[in-house]
């Protein structure tokens, strides 16, 4: 499939929120830096909120296809990692919207990108500084992007360039932005906000999502799907070349991680894009892995109807 084709599917997958103008709150509050500048500047205009959300959707799509191009991570080159991710999340009607957190996964996909390019150079100090200094801007519309800094260390140590050194430069990484932050905020004598606003924004509790039988269904679906597709990927992973071993572990921990978190109770659905991420490599290898195209087409079709129904139920 052609990638100028995914901005339809985009487009076709979110309908309902679009025409429906579920923009949703980008600001809670408690803004965190960046996503209070983009409130300021985008103001509420709901087309406006639309058009940019669905930009960094796609950005996100076509960082997911890039990994896979760049690292050959799927036998065959095209877009179905994007398009699994864009299946993923559609089925999510909650989390198509002007939130803040989709600011933070285009930037966490271009993240996990330069760290992989780090591990095929045998000075990265450069790239490492980058990945986390990304991700570190992210978290700045999205407090709550900190809990993954763990992840992104852990990481390091999959794809196998952890050593002091490089530790010591994604701290740097991480802690620029916010040095970047506070000297704003001091010079406006707002740095107790800043300091305030970080902690409501990683302490803070959200609300419980209070599933319906439909929505159980479909979870359930999803992740048994993404538990075949991790047990499949760690029987293939001894087959496949050593670097793409290594960024294949990336998702999978990525998956594993994200889950954790969402059972705890600072996290609700807002966290699925980042579930998606890890997901979508994994299911597309899952669909690779049929050695009989009209059983690949078959499930990736029953994935499409599935997730158009949830959004009409």
């Amino acid at each position: 499939m052609p990638f100028v084709l995914l901005p339809i599917f985009l487009i076709g997958f979110w309908a309902k929120s679009i025409f429906n103008n579920s923009s949703g709150s980008l600001c809670n509050e408690t803004p965190m830096p960046l996503c209070e500048l983009v409130h300021y500047l985008l103001g509420s205009n709901d087309i406006t909120q639309i058009l940019v959300i669905l930009f960094l959707v796609f950005i996100t799509l076509f960082g997911l296809n890039r990994i896979n191009t760049r690292y050959q991570l799927l036998s065959r080159q095209g877009v179905l990692p994007g398009l699994m991710f864009l299946i993923f999340v559609s089925g999510y009607t909650d989390v198509q919207k002007f939130l803040d957190i989709w600011f933070f996964i285009p930037l966490m996909v271009f993240s996990i990108d330069r760290l992989f390019f780090a591990a095929t150079k045998k000075e990265s100090s450069i790239d490492v500084f980058y990945s986390f200094f990304l991700v570190s801007i992210g978290t700045l519309f999205y407090g709550k992007g900190v809990y993954f800094f763990p992840m992104f260390i852990w990481a390091l140590v999959l794809i196998n360039i952890f050593s002091f050194r490089y530790f010591l430069v994604a701290v740097i990484g991480c802690i620029l932005p916010y040095f970047f932050a506070w000297s704003i905020y001091f010079l406006m004598d707002r740095q107790i906000d800043l300091f305030n606003n970080f902690i409501e924004n990683i302490a803070s509790p959200v609300a419980y999502f209070d599933h319906t039988i439909f929505s159980k269904v479909y979870n359930s679906i999803l992740v048994f799907f993404i538990f075949i597709s991790i047990l499949l990927m760690m029987r293939m992973l001894n087959t496949l070349k050593i670097l793409v071993r290594k960024y294949l572990r990336v998702f999978i921990w990525l998956v594993i991680y994200s889950i954790i978190l969402a059972a705890t109770p600072f996290f609700s659905m807002e966290i699925v894009p980042v579930i998606g991420v890890g997901a979508s490599m994994l299911i597309a290898n899952y669909l690779e892995s049929f050695k009989s195209k009209f059983w690949q087409e078959t499930v990736f079709t029953l994935f499409v109807i599935l997730t158009l129904t949830i959004q009409l139920i």
